[in-house]
């Protein structure tokens, strides 16, 4: 914990005395500007943060032991399946002014996390609106390039024509990730890949 930003650190210490006073114990996410060295904090989300939170129901190993406990005051270490986890966000391709319809069979249900959704079988139906999101398709392993190919793998067992995924932004989460080591923020003990090795991957 320590060695979060400092900004992150002054809001979750100003933000967990309201939390306490209510009694709050549940999924806390915050957005940050961090402006001139001001952080203003400007977005609350009391639930598990979409699109980043999905990888948990599959990685933690005792989430349900996390969350029981948690909720009694008592905080237990996580226990993981996986050295790394990621996520793609899945995109409809279709008419986005009709009624969204998704086929997803049910041996590749496991890594895929949908929202705002209505089943009849392996059907899901999303409403008619402009969002092209409809959810992530997930991966996890123990090493970075194993992580990516097992989303690519887990997206392509979806098998549905009308859904699209950009795996091509793991290059710019590398190039992130060796930017921010070079700044001293440690992300893992391994060798971070080159960017490139998404483009051999996908």
């Amino acid at each position: 914990y320590d060695k979060l930003p400092e900004p992150v650190r002054l809001v979750n210490e100003k933000f967990s005395k309201v939390m306490e006073e209510y009694e709050y114990r549940n999924f806390f996410a915050t957005e940050i500007r961090n402006l001139d060295g001001v952080p203003y904090f400007i977005d609350p989300t009391m639930r598990m943060p979409g699109q980043t939170g999905e990888q948990l129901l599959e990685t933690m190993a005792n989430l349900p032991e996390v969350i029981w406990h948690g909720a009694h005051g008592q905080l237990i270490q996580p226990e993981w399946n996986a050295e790394f986890a990621g996520s793609a966000t899945l995109n409809y391709k279709g008419d986005l002014e009709d009624v969204k319809v998704i086929r997803v069979p049910e041996s590749a249900r496991q890594w895929v996390k949908l929202c705002r959704y209505i089943q009849n079988g392996d059907e899901f139906h999303f409403p008619a609106n402009r969002r092209e999101d409809v959810g992530v398709v997930i991966g996890m392993a123990d090493t970075i390039e194993d992580t990516i190919a097992a989303v690519r793998e887990n997206y392509e067992a979806i098998g549905d024509e009308s859904l699209s995924v950009k795996l091509d932004g793991f290059m710019d989460l590398l190039k992130d990730i060796q930017q921010a080591e070079e700044e001293g923020i440690e992300f893992t003990d391994q060798e971070i890949p080159p960017p490139e090795i998404v483009l051999e991957i996908t």
